[in-house]
């Protein structure tokens, strides 16, 4: 083999080596410190990094992590390789920063919540190019294909003005209004592009809801009264709302159906924050217990750290799944199905696949007759490689006999059928 040949080959496969392992990065705020959790080995690495008074939100992206500290009026930087602090970016004194979007690798868009402006920021050379007045309170930011959506708690003192989402056009920056409930502080975007609100309501006389804007119409075509006033919502690839609170739960919400998967009786631990892996895997900030609970797609605790005192924003760093939405280059070429592990297993196993691009898919558990005894999956799954895990569970709810299963993978001109055995 020829020496550039070979030079060639070696710099594609190294390229293809995640250097910057799977991560998740929480913000204590009562601690006033950056945890960060290394899902590779599965560990907290200690000690936190320190922030500062009021740390509130984070975003990262391929190379970054931007930490929002609304006491300190700034954005501290870390370098995702070394972890290191690399300084902030000063927004001015009393604008109290509260939430923060990037637009893309260069821009961040963050609210500032005590001069109902918006203020957008080149991180490369961390000066502000311009800032956008919005409505009162702003809180959370949302950037979708080519605009920024803004919360605006609407806080005045004595109560709350009628809720506002404010659109910022980023060609130009032109400012519109859509009318919303109470007091809404969180923002995300479905799989068909309508704009997700969590409105807390007032905490009195005027619930919670979740309102679903249409962003083409620029108006809210759909509202679901809730009992719990939340605080942030975040949506997954499988277009399922999780409507956090503060000490009482997560709800989960179907948004292709419209209907509850978890309500107020029947929630997921934790709240205030969420954030996903590639794999959809929820990760929830459990702000009393000073911990992060992560749970598979079927709602199954799959792990929990301790990290600091009051996490209540946390991002995920996935090299399959970065924050900007980005599937890396390294792609798997091909459909496969893997050998379940544990294999035999009680009292779980975990199913894993992976795929070369985005696919419907569906995967089921069957019985030693060839009857389908548990749909696990049916939708929709990006690029990569996706864990699904089997309590020995079926569709009712009961635990199966001991014996052989077989798990199936299906999707467009593609079928594979491997064996596991259960043991009680």
């Amino acid at each position: 083999m020829k020496p550039l040949t070979i030079f060639f080959l070696y710099f594609y496969l190294t390229s293809c080596i995640a250097q910057i392992p799977p991560s998740a990065f929480v913000v204590n705020t009562l601690g006033e410190s950056l945890s960060i959790i290394n899902l590779q080995n599965q560990i907290v690495l200690q000690p936190p990094k320190p922030l500062g008074l009021f740390a509130n939100d984070i975003e990262v992206s391929r190379e970054k992590a931007y930490v929002v500290i609304s006491g300190l009026n700034e954005i501290r930087i870390f370098d995702l390789m070394t972890l290191n602090d690399q300084g902030s970016i000063y927004l001015g004194s009393g604008t109290n920063p509260y939430g923060i979007a990037l637009v893309n690798d260069s821009i961040a868009a963050v609210s500032l919540l005590l001069t109902n402006q918006v203020a957008i920021i080149n991180v490369n050379t961390r000066q502000i190019e311009t800032s956008v007045s919005v409505g009162s309170g702003p809180q959370g930011v949302l950037y979708s294909e080519g605009k920024l959506y803004v919360a605006n708690s609407g806080f005045n003192g004595a109560g709350y003005d009628p809720g506002k989402v404010s659109v910022i056009d980023l060609n130009g920056y032109a400012v519109s209004e859509i009318n919303v409930g109470i007091n809404p502080q969180s923002l995300d975007v479905d799989s068909q592009g309508n704009i997700i609100v969590a409105c807390s309501g007032d905490y009195g006389s005027i619930g919670a809801r979740m309102d679903i804007i249409d962003s083409q119409l620029g108006a809210v075509v759909f509202s679901q009264a809730l009992n719990q006033p939340i605080t942030t919502v975040a949506v997954n690839q499988q277009n399922t709302a999780y409507l956090a609170t503060y000490g009482s739960g997560v709800m989960v919400f179907d948004l292709s159906q419209r209907l509850f998967i978890r309500d107020e009786n029947n929630p997921l631990k934790g709240g205030p924050a969420i954030a996903f892996d590639h794999e959809d895997n929820a990760y929830v900030c459990h702000f009393d217990l000073d911990s992060i609970y992560v749970y598979s797609r079927i709602h199954q605790r799959l792990a929990a750290y301790l990290v600091g005192d009051g996490p209540i924003s946390i991002a995920v760093y996935d090299p399959a799944f970065s924050s900007l939405g980005n599937i890396e280059d390294c792609t798997p070429t091909e459909i496969q199905l893997f050998q379940n592990f544990p294999n035999p297993f009680n009292p779980q196993t975990l199913i894993k696949l992976q795929l070369p691009g985005r696919a419907m898919v569906r995967v089921d558990i069957l019985n030693i007759r060839g009857q389908v005894i548990l749909k696990m999956f049916q939708g929709e799954l990006g690029a990569g490689i996706h864990t699904f895990p089997w309590n020995g569970q079926d569709r009712a709810g009961k635990i199966v006999t001991s014996g052989l299963y077989f798990y199936r993978l299906k999707t467009v001109g593609f079928e594979q059928v491997k064996s596991m055995l259960f043991l009680k």
